[in-house]
């Protein structure tokens, strides 16, 4: 399988995960290894563009795969970018029509609005 490949970064927030910017979480660079290494031109847009501009909506629509990759907020201040809100990651999924969807990351095993609780 080839094509385009676009991954949509919710932020992971783990315990020494640095999945916040300015930082990349593993969890983004590991399914981006992992496409390229199937033929996939790997595109890549976090949570605040989209927030920013949601027109872009229209590139995730033109990939042949769609992976978003999301977790859990904890409490405090962030440097850089806020995680995704469950409502955003349902809206994703619903503005994204085109290519193929998949979900990861520690989102798959629920949400809460907070961590630590």
């Amino acid at each position: 399988m080839s094509g385009t490949a676009f991954i949509l970064d919710g932020y992971v927030d783990e315990p020494a995960c640095l999945g916040v910017p300015p930082y990349i979480s593993p969890y983004i660079r590991t399914v981006a290894g992992a496409l390229a290494s199937h033929g996939f031109t790997v595109r890549y847009l976090t949570i605040d563009q989209l927030r920013k501009d949601p027109a872009r909506t229209f590139e995730l629509n033109k990939a042949g795969l769609f992976v978003m990759i999301a977790g859990i907020t904890v409490p405090g201040k962030y440097l850089g970018g806020t995680p995704a809100t469950l409502t955003e990651i349902q809206q994703a999924g619903h503005m994204v029509r085109g290519p193929q969807k998949l979900l990861g990351g520690p989102i798959g095993f629920g949400y809460a609005g907070e961590g630590g609780k």
